[in-house]
């Protein structure tokens, strides 16, 4: 693709129909595959996303604006938090997986505090990212166990929801129903 199609910016990459799942190794030459950068990725299917997947996406983090991820499978170590914190150019991120499979974020690794101030440290995406549909996992509900931890958690958990300024589009917890609605809406 990059010798033939050398200004080929935007990639989707789905299974046929009862294809097997591509592994991380496959799914990143894939990714290594634009010559001037990725501006819109979208993976949907049951494919590994792993280090070296990870690897080859970080090498678009001067051109990427949209990434979507459906039914992927994050391989153990890799984290959602370097896509928020890596990619200035970032507008839309999509990770959550339908039918059971979870690319969330667990409530700590989203809060991200400065280890020495206790503020939350800034992301690069905080002034582009336009939409933003993920699941934060782990957000205490002070309400049901009563103490001032889970309500420090839940505070910062929406102070950085706060720090996208120019969120237009907001959607946390199963995207398995957003989806399911979306797909109705576009075969009518």
């Amino acid at each position: 693709m990059e010798t033939c199609l050398p200004d080929l910016n935007v990639i989707t990459i789905q299974p046929f129909v009862n294809d097997g799942e591509l592994e991380d190794e496959d799914l990143a030459r894939l990714l290594s595959a634009s010559r001037r950068g990725w501006r819109s990725v979208k993976i949907m299917g049951h494919f590994y996303f792993g280090e070296r997947s990870w690897e080859a996406l970080s090498r678009h983090t001067s051109t990427l604006e949209n990434f979507r991820m459906l039914n992927v499978y994050l391989q153990e170590n890799t984290a959602l938090k370097p896509f928020l914190t890596s990619f200035p150019r970032l507008r839309s991120l999509a990770t959550n997986g339908a039918r059971g499979l979870l690319n969330s974020i667990g409530a700590k690794e989203w809060i991200h505090q400065d280890p020495l101030s206790g503020s939350l440290t800034p992301w690069l995406c905080d002034y582009s990212l336009r939409k933003l549909s993920i699941k934060i996992l782990g957000i205490p509900r002070p309400d049901v166990t009563h103490d001032h931890y889970g309500r420090m958690i839940q505070r910062l958990v929406y102070e950085r929801l706060s720090r996208f300024v120019n969120l237009e589009e907001l959607r946390l917890g199963s995207y398995a129903i957003c989806f399911a609605e979306e797909y109705r809406r576009d075969s009518v």
